[in-house]
């Protein structure tokens, strides 16, 4: 039996290009063809240990590509109250 999993990935930029993985330094996002149609998404693996530096839009050792995760908040029932 062979199970896949399906993860749907978010261009996180308005044009075409590459991007840091805003959850994930050791993966970056490709856009292709934002705002059409044809437009696709994928994520990437650097290589392994490698991070992805996105000023220079590539994989890198860690202490080169200065990797800065976006802190993901959480939604709660007082941000439903205040309506956020």
């Amino acid at each position: 039996m062979v199970f896949a999993l399906v993860v749907t990935v978010v261009c996180p930029g308005e044009e075409s290009g590459n991007y840091a993985n805003p959850s994930d330094c050791g993966s970056y996002i490709i856009c292709m063809n934002v705002g059409t149609r044809w437009e696709q998404t994928h994520q990437m693996d650097c290589p392994s240990g490698l991070h992805y530096d996105a000023g220079r839009e590539l994989c890198d050792w860690p202490d080169r590509a200065n990797c800065q995760l976006q802190e993901v908040k959480e939604k709660d029932d007082q941000d439903d109250a205040n309506g956020i």
